[in-house]
């Protein structure tokens, strides 16, 4: 299967809050109700992951995703900067749109 690089950022992110806390694939698979190969798959980026499955593995891990419109994007970024230095937590991840990909 074709790794889909589109969410590499947002995979990798989840998978570095998981490994921060200590949470074995296994035991997010259970806080999910996803199999553990499943969310190995996901980790690995070889497999079409639905959006229900992000949502319940960043859910799990004391996250919340959602759209976020471009204009409040450096607004989002800063606010949680902040608060990442203030608290010493994970930083965003978020998926660069098309647009900013090609500003990079």
């Amino acid at each position: 299967m074709k790794k889909n690089y589109k969410l590499e950022k947002l995979v990798v992110a989840l998978q570095e809050a998981r490994k921060s806390r200590g949470i074995t694939q296994a035991e997010l698979a259970k806080q999910t109700g996803l199999g553990q190969s499943h969310v190995s798959r996901i980790e690995a980026g070889n497999l079409d992951v639905r959006a229900t499955s992000l949502v319940e593995m960043a859910r799990a891990l004391g996250f919340e995703l959602m759209l976020v419109p471009r204009e409040h994007i450096p607004a989002v970024v800063a606010l949680t900067r902040s608060d990442a230095d203030n608290q010493a937590t994970d930083a965003p991840a978020y998926v660069p749109l098309r647009e900013e990909e090609d500003e990079q």
